[in-house]
């Protein structure tokens, strides 16, 4: 009987501190309109901070572009998908490159770098500004990117979330991953000339969808294209496209770029000599998985996205461009909340 008392006693303690730690956990949801909240005044304040100077172009734009294979010598851990807990991939579908372009007017110099990685993580940016040194920057001259696809490669994360969506945190990845950002900024330096430049945006409400409330969500169908042509007639396409990479499923553990790869190589064997491509606003946005197999569908959403790219390609019309500015703004943000 005594022992029962203990017993009682101690379970009541552990039921109530699980309580209080559960009571300590539970918030509301805050629906304050974000014009009406600090992060979004703070953001207006930065933006009309900053200061445009006057061009000080000293030559026509030149450009070069490259890209860096990253696809592990052996399979590692997966990103994109929090069930998988970060469990290595099987196979190989199609390799993962880091792609660069590099911008230099005489007096200014960018460069755009893009991964096909699921994001482009802190990890990664922080090993990449010790470097850009080496190529002649800083940070305030960089623009990263990435394709969002969730079959990439992983191990890049140091937090909690990071290893939930990407396994294992290996900081060897995410100095490899920063080596070849530098190496494919490099070459593309090495590649620059003068180019011309033009834009295209079409709408491909075919092969996008909201993915949470369907039909009744709202929808960014546009496709958004800048070409550049060099003096030497290579061209380069970078495109964007608001539909996540999550064609590939969970379940499939095959080492991919997922449609924005397919699209790319596509685009590759006929619009440009080179191409790009990043994800746009994403979100609730998913594509339209039309086929019977994982990569028949994969197929599908890169010919549609393709096919709205080729309606009006042959409209660009590219000239010579001097103007090139680079700068940084700080983007606060809300505390999160969970929903």
């Amino acid at each position: 009987m005594k022992f029962l008392k203990i017993f009682l006693k101690i379970l009541g303690g552990l039921v109530g501190v699980l309580l209080l730690l559960v009571l300590a956990m539970v918030t509301t949801i805050d629906y304050t309109p974000y014009q009406d909240m600090n992060y979004y005044r703070e953001w207006q304040q930065n933006i009309g901070a900053v200061q445009v100077s006057a061009d000080t172009a000293t030559q026509p734009l030149q450009a070069g572009w490259a890209k860096v294979n990253i696809t592990p010598a052996q399979p590692g851990p997966m990103a994109g998908y929090g069930n998988r807990r970060g469990k290595p991939y099987t196979s190989v579908h199609d390799s993962v490159y880091v792609r660069a372009l590099a911008f230099d007017n005489g007096a200014t110099r960018a460069v755009l770098v893009v991964a096909d990685l699921l994001i482009v993580p802190p990890t990664v940016t922080e090993a990449l500004k010790k470097r850009l040194s080496e190529v002649g920057i800083g940070f305030d001259q960089v623009y990263l990117g990435a394709i969002h696809s969730h079959n990439s490669i992983g191990g890049w994360g140091d937090t909690i979330t990071g290893k939930l969506f990407a396994g294992n945190f290996d900081p060897v990845i995410a100095d490899r991953i920063a080596d070849a950002m530098i190496r494919a900024i490099r070459a593309a330096q090495r590649n620059q000339q003068p180019v011309q430049v033009g834009y295209l945006q079409v709408q491909d409400t075919v092969d996008i969808r909201n993915r949470l409330v369907g039909d009744q969500g709202t929808l960014d169908p546009w496709v958004r294209n800048m070409y550049l042509r060099g003096a030497d007639g290579r061209t380069a396409l970078l495109s964007s496209y608001a539909a996540h990479s999550t064609v590939l499923d969970s379940k499939n553990y095959a080492l991919s770029r997922d449609y924005a790869g397919a699209l790319v190589d596509s685009l590759e064997d006929g619009e440009a000599d080179f191409a790009v491509f990043m994800a746009g606003a994403v979100g609730s946005m998913g594509p339209q998985e039309v086929g019977t197999t994982d990569f028949e569908q994969v197929g599908h959403q890169a010919d549609g996205v393709e096919t709205a790219i080729q309606s009006s390609f042959d409209s660009i019309q590219v000239e010579p461009v001097t103007t090139l500015r680079a700068f940084t703004v700080m983007l606060p943000m809300r505390e999160p909340t969970p929903g």
